[in-house]
């Protein structure tokens, strides 16, 4: 498969690929999450725009014509969550994992079953009137955005993901993308450990995308 990283502003795509079996959280990692979620309880809401991962996917955003308020990216949603005590919703081990990841970086993450992704996948700006199914909502305007494009048209960007490939229960081979703006670093070793370490996967690759770059895995 042929990766490119067709946007043309500073960034930074993270990819893992690994093979695993998607199932409920351990106990253990629930626990990692909670101990990353603690690290909040004295922020307040106005401080979570300043995080430089999400301040740089913010201006980013607002680079590309997308208001990064009203179309905030995962992890200051998920951040801004926890601040006000609100919490997270558990959904398998991978996406937890995701959460925990994005969370703990302010990076925001997006995790697709590999089979359900047709041919080569372009990293792009989705075009101004573009829509898709959101995981969990209707018809969604994606417009602008950066988004990931098989063939077929986007599926995932750092906002929200499409159903197309949403991660559920069973045996896959799952793409982890890391949506990296600006300096930001993105903690690929880290999460290779944390894979190994919460949900057991096999087989992991590793690529780094910089911007108008293409790589195959």
């Amino acid at each position: 498969m042929k990766i490119t990283n067709a946007l043309t502003i500073p960034n930074h795509l993270g990819i893992l690929v690994y093979d695993v079996d998607v199932k409920e959280s351990s106990k253990r990692l629930q626990e990692a999450m909670h101990a990353v979620m603690a690290k909040y309880a004295n922020m307040q809401t106005s401080d979570v725009a300043k995080m430089p991962a999400i301040a740089a996917t913010r201006k980013a955003y607002s680079t590309l014509g997308k208001s990064p308020s009203r179309y905030r990216n995962a992890a200051e949603a998920m951040i801004r969550r926890i601040v006000k005590k609100q919490g997270l919703y558990q959904i398998n081990n991978v996406v937890d994992l995701n959460n925990l990841m994005s969370i703990d970086s302010g990076i925001s993450i997006g995790s697709y079953i590999l089979d359900s992704i047709e041919g080569d996948i372009i990293y792009k700006q989705a075009d101004t009137d573009a829509y898709y199914a959101g995981i969990g909502k209707d018809q969604i305007h994606i417009g602008s955005l950066p988004c990931l494009h098989d063939r077929k048209g986007p599926f995932g960007n750092p906002t929200s993901d499409s159903q197309k490939a949403m991660v559920t229960e069973g045996h896959h081979r799952i793409l982890t993308a890391l949506y990296g703006f600006g300096d930001t670093i993105l903690p690929l070793d880290s999460y290779v450990d944390a894979l190994h370490t919460y949900c057991g996967a096999t087989g992991i690759e590793t690529k780094e995308l910089v911007a108008c770059a293409d790589v195959t895995i």
